[in-house]
């Protein structure tokens, strides 16, 4: 499991006027890198596909425990972060 920290952007009630707000959430995730496509075995026989990459998020909570879930555009967001993230540590 891994952590990042990531910052959305909410709705909320100031002095009776809906004004947005920034909360940073503490996201927990597994990431399990895809494999490569084989074309051809060593012996000249067809290969395989690969297997895709998997990003799993497991939470997302604000410092004080509050699970604010996530809409699916901030999923993307965050999915595209964290192969961004594990792409430079593969570089590495």
């Amino acid at each position: 499991m891994k952590t990042l920290i990531y910052t959305i952007e909410r709705p909320c009630q100031i002095f009776g006027e809906e004004e947005y707000t920034n909360v940073g959430l503490i996201v927990e995730y597994n990431y399990t890198p895809g494999t490569p496509d084989v074309y051809t075995l060593p012996n000249g026989d067809p290969g395989y596909p690969g297997d895709p990459e998997e990003i799993k998020i497991l939470s997302a909570i604000d410092e004080d425990g509050k699970d604010w879930g996530l809409e699916d555009y901030e999923i993307d967001a965050i999915e595209v972060l964290i192969r961004e993230i594990e792409s430079e540590g593969e570089r590495t």
